[in-house]
């Protein structure tokens, strides 16, 4: 396997779909279930062997409690690993940490921060998974560091006493229907 150089932003890698093809591509729904209960796991896992298809069903099914989380979490596996397939891994086995670090980072170009880093804790969470059921012996995306979100606005403001004291005397309490509040007084 050859290691392409990684564009961010200019042209598309290897296996990468735009954020409008997604949906189309998801081949697992929240319960790991499709085409009426059969399971189907991606072809990456399923060449991992009998014991990896189980241990995949099992995270989406008893690991995660909550369907939101189980979708996401799901869509991001799925597009990880159909990612993987594209590149040329033959199984999960065969995942290492230049290959998160490559697909997270072609995230960052086209997703949100917060969105970058939910499919990488999707991708930490399932490799864990797998490392305790000992399909994989170490979790690729262990090491990988996502990208910095810093959340410089949406904080509450705080009026000093005269802020708070103009903001209360331009309330005019007398055009309020059902209001019964006595003006107040200095």
């Amino acid at each position: 396997m050859s290691i392409q150089r990684v564009t961010c932003c200019g042209s598309a890698l290897p296996g990468t779909r735009s954020r409008y093809d997604r949906r189309a591509a998801a081949s697992i729904d929240p319960a790991g279930h499709r085409n009426g209960g059969a399971a189907v796991v991606p072809a990456l896992v399923a060449a991992a062997g009998e014991r990896a298809s189980r241990r995949f069903l099992e995270f989406f099914a008893a690991n995660i409690r909550n369907p939101h989380t189980r979708r996401a979490y799901a869509r991001a596996a799925d597009e990880f690993l159909a990612w993987c397939a594209a590149v040329g891994m033959p199984s999960t086995g065969a995942v290492q940490t230049v290959h998160v670090a490559t697909w997270i980072e072609a995230g960052t170009c086209e997703l949100a921060v917060p969105n970058v880093k939910q499919r990488l804790a999707a991708i930490r969470h399932l490799f864990d998974w797998l490392v305790t059921g000992q399909v994989v012996p170490v979790n690729p995306a262990a090491s990988v560091r996502g990208p910095r979100h810093v959340v410089t606005s949406g904080q509450t403001p705080v009026l000093d006493p005269l802020e708070a004291r103009a903001l209360l005397d331009n309330i005019d309490a007398q055009h309020i229907p059902g209001c019964a509040i006595a003006p107040l007084s200095d």
